[in-house]
């Protein structure tokens, strides 16, 4: 949820509380006012009804009374709806000022009710009402005053009289009376209004304030969160690029390269520590901003130092720019404002460090130093795996070598016992060269071809090739089938002479075994030493054999 939906969230939940709120005002304020009106009714009513029954106005005493019996009525049942309540209330005050200016014309508290009715109406069903309200109030009063001046209903002359005649204070006290009524109502729906106002005000401007706090605290967790998800999004870049990488020396500075420019930092080394563990040696570097840099194969001592600190307890650690680490990091810049070094962890052992300094304050909190300590573990096995592989090539070419050294030795030591050198076919047939130097046809050099007949690198015999004079040079197809046949040819005179030297030494084996096994028939000394004698000389075919026991030896023969 991003912060414009977080905000519309908090504002609709609190235009709905406010809609709730006011709408409890409301019916608060209604109820009091219908309750002062009920109680206030009682004398208002009494004092009306006796000054219309002296007045024989019978009518409009029997709507008064209909009046105050439906006051009583909405103000004791609260089950009554809420609209049905306060629609009846103002149109029992509008049909009281219709009434009062029916019997009493201009002179009588038409106007107030009418007033009430209006002002009522906006404060408990909202401004359009009151508005609506006002404009039919206007609308009835010019009614009455054209039926008056029409004389379709006649002015109450008695009434007019009354109110002037000296001494008949009441009409005074009821338009008094039936004003301070209407005012009280008014004021006290106003001035609940404006408190009711000014605690929602209150709690808007809380609200407001909280909302921002929220807002603050929510942008300050969503840029933690970008720069965590970049981080390691970069993290997942960095390792799967030197993932494929096999040279640890190009292991080393890829990751240099690679952390500094898409972790946007100022500087980025790596540190290799030796065998003993006594001293750490910079094997990669990449950045610095147009400082110094240690060139590569700077050594740094391990002693009480942060690099020393990390390899030991194998853990991550930052330090800020406020901190003194003159003594604890050689290689801070003066324009490092944070650095972290981490350890190159992998099969329980630490290789060396990674040093990260950056010019952005705290850039490597607790949450980004986890992030960085996974890429670092993965950075140490791949290193670690091309230290092995490294290794494994090493053993597998001094294997090679000394097996392309025995193969060579092998194959002089056959050569030297052939009696043949090769052969040839020719128009005459098949014949033998004893000859062991290459043939050349120096006067066709357009017809003679000789190939090397090689066995790992070394040229143990030759594939010489030659056309008639009348023939086309050779083409390329054909030297290329040439190369190719004499490629197979060594490869199965190379196993024709293992073969033959697995056949001998088999046969070796089993002689050896066949002597040893009649020399061990007899358990007599002198039984054994003459069966060795004879046993040596059938097999080697010698002239003479002798057999003795004894320190000295016989150099010559007597």
């Amino acid at each position: 949820m991003n912060l414009s939906n977080l905000r519309n969230l908090f504002l609709g939940e609190q235009s709905i509380r406010q809609k709730d709120s006011l709408q409890n005002w409301r019916e608060r304020i209604f109820t009091i006012i219908i309750n002062i009106s009920a109680a206030a009714g009682v004398i208002a009513y009494t004092i009306n009804a006796i000054s219309l029954s002296k007045q024989q106005a019978w009518l409009l005493l029997a709507i008064v009374s209909i009046i105050y019996l439906w006051i009583l009525v909405i103000a004791l049942i609260r089950r009554i709806p809420y609209t049905i309540r306060v629609g009846s209330y103002i149109i029992l005050l509008y049909v009281l000022g219709i009434s009062t200016g029916l019997s009493k014309a201009a002179v009588g508290d038409s106007r107030i009710w009418l007033i009430s009715s209006s002002i009522l109406a906006a404060i408990f069903l909202g401004g359009k009402s009151g508005l609506a309200m006002a404009g039919i109030n206007f609308a009835s009063w010019l009614a009455m005053g054209l039926l008056f001046q029409l004389n379709i209903i006649d002015y109450p002359h008695a009434h007019i009289l009354n109110m002037v005649r000296p001494g008949n204070y009441s009409l005074w006290l009821n338009t008094g009376l039936t004003a301070f009524i209407a005012c009280a109502a008014t004021s006290i729906s106003i001035a609940t209004v404006l408190n009711n106002l000014e605690t929602s005000l209150q709690e808007s401007r809380s609200l407001a304030g909280e909302l921002e706090k929220t807002a603050s605290q929510l942008q300050k967790q969503t840029t933690v969160l970008e720069h965590r998800s970049q981080t390691l999004e970069t993290s997942v870049q960095i390792n799967h690029a030197v993932s494929t990488i096999l040279d640890a020396e190009q292991i080393l500075y890829q990751t240099a390269k690679l952390a500094k420019e898409k972790l946007d930092l100022l500087h980025v080394g790596i540190l290799l520590a030796n065998k003993s563990g006594t001293e750490v040696s910079l094997r990669a570097s990449y950045g610095g901003g147009g400082h110094t840099i240690p060139a590569p194969g700077y050594r740094i001592p391990l002693g009480d130092g942060l690099i020393n600190w990390v390899i030991t307890n194998s853990q991550p650690r930052a330090i800020a720019e406020h901190e003194d680490t003159s003594s604890l990091l050689q290689m801070k810049l003066s324009d490092a404002r944070s650095c972290a070094v981490l350890p190159l962890r992998t099969r329980e052992r630490v290789l060396g460090v990674i040093v990260m300094q950056s010019q952005e304050p705290q850039n490597f909190d607790p949450n980004t130093l986890t992030t960085l300590q996974i890429m670092t573990d993965h950075i140490a096995t791949q290193l670690d795996n091309a230290q092995l592989f490294a290794e494994r090539e090493n053993a597998l070419e001094a294997e090679r070598r000394a097996y392309r050294e025995s193969s060579q030795s092998d194959w002089k030591n056959f050569m030297r016992a052939q009696t043949r050198a090769g052969y040839r076919r020719d128009q005459y047939g098949i014949t033998t060269v004893k000859s062991t130097s290459k043939t050349r046809q120096k006067n066709t050099p357009t017809t003679f071809q000789s190939i090397p007949i090689q066995v790992r690198g070394q040229i143990i015999g030759y594939v010489d090739a030659q056309k008639s004079s009348a023939a086309e040079a050779w083409s390329s197809t054909e030297k290329d089938l040439l190369e190719t046949l004499a490629g197979r040819l060594a490869a199965t005179l190379d196993t024709a002479r293992l073969y033959e030297e697995t056949q001998q030494r088999a046969a070796e084996e089993q002689l050896i075994g066949e002597v040893t096994t009649r020399m061990r028939e007899t358990l007599d000394i002198e039984a054994i030493l003459k069966t060795a004698a004879q046993e040596l000389r059938s097999v080697l075919d010698l002239a003479e054999v002798e057999v003795r026991m004894g320190t000295e030896s016989i150099k010559n023969n007597p």
